[in-house]
């Protein structure tokens, strides 16, 4: 099952819910309880064949190619 991103369009709260495509319709606000809610569309990170996430700035299957997204290795 995937976890999806909502908002609450009462209150603003944003969480997540892990459950399946269906489910969905049934989930509610974990603050005010309403079902008054949006799901929220991020990006998402894949893991390629030799465990490095794909770069979503390039093509390339590491980030190292780049370097958009290089973290400092102190």
């Amino acid at each position: 099952m995937p976890t999806y991103e909502f908002r609450c369009r009462k209150c603003g709260e944003e969480f997540e819910e892990f459950t399946t495509m269906s489910g969905k319709s049934k989930v509610k606000c974990p603050k005010c309880r309403s079902s008054s809610i949006c799901q929220i569309f991020t990006t998402v990170q894949i893991k390629g064949a030799k465990g490095g996430a794909s770069c979503s700035t390039c093509s390339s299957s590491s980030c190292s190619t780049c370097g958009t997204h290089t973290q400092d290795k102190h």
